[in-house]
């Protein structure tokens, strides 16, 4: 991947809260500015998509932006606040494990499985 990542604008969240704070007839008009746009994507041929968003007062909103641009910049998926025996793993290694646990193989803890993946790694 390598890419050089950017955060970018892309998109308007409003939250519902101050929806509710707009006269009735503002909801109004706004509900039905939704429901174009949602039949507009839909006869676009657009799928839905469902949204996580995470305010700029929220601790977590650094992080989250980082583990974007790690997973964007090198296609691995970090793990936000981890513990200290968790391990972020790239895709490739994480398409390994569910091989392996399709296969039965499970480890009992993160030391064994670190193992497995290291003698993975020597198989290759």
């Amino acid at each position: 991947m390598s890419k050089e990542f950017k955060r970018e604008d892309r998109y308007l969240v409003i939250k519902k809260d101050d929806i509710r704070l707009l006269p009735e007839a503002i909801q109004a008009q706004m509900g039905l500015f939704v429901t174009m746009v949602e039949t507009n994507r839909e006869v676009a041929g657009k799928k839905h998509h469902n949204y996580v968003v995470v305010s700029d007062n929220w601790p977590l909103y650094e992080d989250v932006w980082l583990a974007i641009q790690r997973w964007a910049e090198t296609g691995e998926y970090p793990v936000l606040n981890a513990k200290p025996d968790t391990i972020a793993i790239s895709r490739e290694c994480a398409e390994n494990l569910l091989v392996m646990a399709r296969n039965q193989h499970t480890a009992k803890n993160v030391a064994e499985l670190k193992a497995a993946l290291q003698h993975k790694g020597a198989d290759s």
